[in-house]
């Protein structure tokens, strides 16, 4: 398995207001700073899943949220935070250093 790429990289202005507005219009800074997704009655969990740490500043806000994508169900709000996190990888994955890096090389034994 390879070890870990980094490279500078910086969101536009444009791209920055696109995941601010979506920040807005999901809610995003009343969600609790540990966001679990409730079993209800139906639910099914996952492995791998995916897990998420956000640390937003600006002039006015700090937002710390945590958040283990283990659980499927249809919470709405987990809901909104998958389409969240779909928009932010939408951004990097259409920017050409994204498109320079090696190969990912992984697994999941």
């Amino acid at each position: 398995m390879g070890g870990d790429t980094t490279i500078p990289f910086t969101l536009s202005p444009a791209d920055l207001k696109q995941v601010m507005d979506k920040m807005n219009e999901i809610g995003f800074f009343e969600y609790p700073d540990t966001f679990i997704v409730p079993t209800g009655d139906t639910a099914a969990m996952v492995t791998p899943y995916p897990a998420y740490k956000f640390e937003v500043s600006n002039m006015q806000l700090n937002k710390h949220l945590t958040w283990e994508d283990d659980i499927l169900n249809r919470n709405s709000q987990a809901a909104k935070l998958r389409e969240f996190m779909r928009l932010i990888e939408g951004i990097i994955q259409s920017k050409p250093e994204y498109s320079q890096l090696p190969p990912i090389q992984g697994g999941y034994i």
